[in-house]
């Protein structure tokens, strides 16, 4: 086992343990093929949990699934795909009617803030499919960088380019988690 992938790994069990972050062992994984969302799969999954990898295909062009398979096979991990525009019919009306609005303004060629509008869509998705299989815990990974520039831009209202970065700064290689709770809706 590579040495990085080692240490990302016990890093991750040691804050899951801490933390109590995945108390039956089963976790949706949210995928979109990126770095960060793979290692956080590939280490979950060495570390033994149950994963359930979702990728949510927001239908842009140039997607394709054939890649993240072509990458996780190895691993025997294949991902679920939910598809926004066929699957938009099951979500609850509420979230539907929050994801149609959400889509409209991602239709715009000036969407005020198209990376809060796609996130947002996305985590309705996993959250409503892993509702749908029994997963109560919903893990994203992002890279520390890209979670600080999102904080940063949510912070400030998408503001944040007068911030000066120092092309200096030395680049970690770590790893944010977050995970989700999935709140439990009861009907009587």
């Amino acid at each position: 086992m590579n040495k990085l992938f080692y240490e990302i790994c016990t890093q991750i069990d040691d804050c899951i343990d801490e933390f109590d972050l995945i108390p039956n062992n089963k976790v949706a994984v949210g995928v979109s093929g990126g770095k960060d969302s793979s290692i956080l799969l590939l280490a979950l999954t060495h570390l033994g949990f149950s994963v359930f990898p979702i990728v949510v295909d927001m239908g842009f062009k140039g997607f394709s699934l054939e890649g993240i398979n072509k990458h996780f096979a190895p691993h025997n991990i294949s991902a679920h795909v939910i598809n926004v525009e066929s699957q938009c019919i099951r979500l609850p009306d509420d979230e539907r009617q929050e994801v149609e609005l959400l889509l409209k303004e991602l239709s715009f060629s000036q969407a005020t803030k198209p990376c809060t509008a796609c996130s947002r869509i996305k985590r309705i998705f996993l959250f409503d499919y892993a509702r749908r299989i029994g997963i109560r815990t919903i893990a994203l990974g992002h890279h520390r960088d890209d979670f600080i520039a999102t904080m940063m831009k949510e912070g400030t209202g998408g503001r944040y380019d007068f911030v000066p970065f120092s092309s200096t700064v030395k680049q970690h290689h770590a790893l944010s988690m977050i995970f989700l709770e999935i709140p439990v809706t009861l009907s009587i």
